[in-house]
């Protein structure tokens, strides 16, 4: 009998582990990860996942997709002219399909050989691994300051940017803008400052923006590729001959600038593919002092505008009575601007100041701000709406809401020397 219940209870534990295993976080396949290499003679880098596979040829601007089907360490893998492109759409649409890979992975590489799409022309295939995170397209993030090994080895043998003629003036700052060659972003560098900025520290802050700003085209640039392929509209070749335009680039120009602080501003309407052109309005801010980087730092909660890392630098508002008090004062500056701009009339359910106002009033759902220095005071201005009221992000003037310095010093801390 004790032999019978050990055995149950030893079958039941099995069960038990082998449940456990069933819900436990699946293993990424071994051979997962970013590879870097030859095909034939030339430079590819290419990331490798289960879904969103792709790879690029070092200098051109798009990726194109790899369908990878695994039989143990014998890969066989689909070659697409973008990402996201799956086996159905190849079955609609034939000509999408670029290349053949029949490789094996071992020893942190991958080895084997290409063809094109009829099985001819056949190229050695030889990559090594250079890091097992997933950078696939659905698995990368890529973030200020850390392109990533994918992304940074797309920038890295990008073409370099290419610096404008003119010098240009932003209050007692020179600079001259460095343009991306292929989408056309460009970001200020400082060429002379008064003796306290530290034009080192700010120009490497910059090339870290931009590096971030290019990677961002390029995924807008991808997004048009893969909505030409699944569409089938004319040829993808279309986009890489125009794709600058087509791509919105991000151009970055000087909005405020004092001895201690400079904001750059983007405003623009993008199209990336996707179901509608979306608004982008950011306003970056560096502390001239030291090169930091303090507003639209890319976090996933816009509201550390003020935090420790950004202006809670120069701002104390740790406390949560004096956020509390913040907080009141901008809202009801905005909800008194917002009746102001109404003029007496009553509002629609699709006015800006209403959908704003609803936006605020939100206290399960805080609604999400950007702050930023300007020449008047500190700019408040309530983002993140939902997609169809992008446009009330900019609805001057009640969004942004201004805070004048004067009314701003009980908030600021003592000695700082930032903000007017």
């Amino acid at each position: 009998m004790s032999k019978l219940i050990f055995r149950s209870l030893a079958i039941v534990g099995f069960l038990l582990a082998m449940l456990a295993a069933c819900l436990a976080d699946p293993q990424p396949p071994a051979w997962q990860g970013v590879y870097e290499g030859t095909i034939g003679s030339a430079h590819v880098v290419a990331a490798l996942a289960e879904d969103g596979a792709r790879y690029f040829y070092a200098g051109k601007a798009n990726d194109l997709g790899l369908i990878v089907s695994a039989q143990g360490t014998a890969l066989s893998i689909e070659e697409t002219l973008t990402p996201t492109i799956a086996d159905d759409d190849l079955k609609d649409h034939p000509q999408l399909l670029s290349g053949l890979w029949k490789v094996n992975f071992a020893d942190d590489a991958i080895k084997g050989t290409w063809t094109d799409a009829q099985e001819k022309h056949p190229l050695p295939i030889s990559l090594r691994r250079v890091s097992t995170a997933d950078q696939s397209l659905y698995g990368a993030s890529t973030s200020l300051g850390n392109p990533g090994a994918y992304g940074g080895r797309w920038i890295k043998a990008a073409p370099a940017l290419v610096a404008e003629a003119k010098e240009e003036i932003a209050g007692p700052l020179t600079f001259r803008l460095l343009r991306d060659p292929q989408f056309g972003g460009a970001v200020p560098r400082l060429l002379r400052a008064p003796p306290n900025v530290n034009i080192e520290a700010v120009n490497q802050s910059l090339d870290r923006l931009q590096i971030y700003l290019r990677l961002q085209d390029r995924d807008c640039f991808q997004g048009l590729r893969a909505n030409r392929a699944r569409t089938a509209e004319g040829k993808i070749g279309d986009i890489d001959k125009s794709g600058a335009d087509e791509t919105s680039p991000a151009v970055l120009t000087p909005g405020f600038a004092t001895d201690h602080v400079l904001t750059l501003d983007e405003s623009e309407m993008t199209y990336c593919g996707g179901a509608h052109p979306d608004q982008i309005l950011e306003t970056f801010t560096f502390d001239l002092s030291d090169g930091a980087q303090l507003t639209s730092l890319g976090f996933e909660d816009s509201n550390e505008d003020l935090g420790p890392k950004a202006l809670g630098r120069v701002l104390d508002l740790e406390s949560p009575a004096k956020r509390a008090k913040f907080t009141a004062l901008w809202m009801g500056m905005m909800r008194a601007a917002i009746k102001a701009d109404r003029k007496g009339a009553p509002p629609s359910d699709d006015d800006c100041g209403k959908i704003i106002e609803d936006a605020i009033a939100d206290t399960s759902n805080p609604a999400s701000i950007a702050v930023f220095p300007t020449s008047k005071g500190l700019a408040v201005r309530v983002v993140s709406l939902f997609s169809a009221a992008q446009a009330c992000e900019d609805q001057d003037p009640y969004n942004p809401i201004i805070i004048s310095y004067a009314a701003l010093k009980p908030f600021l801390k003592p000695g700082q020397q930032l903000l007017p």
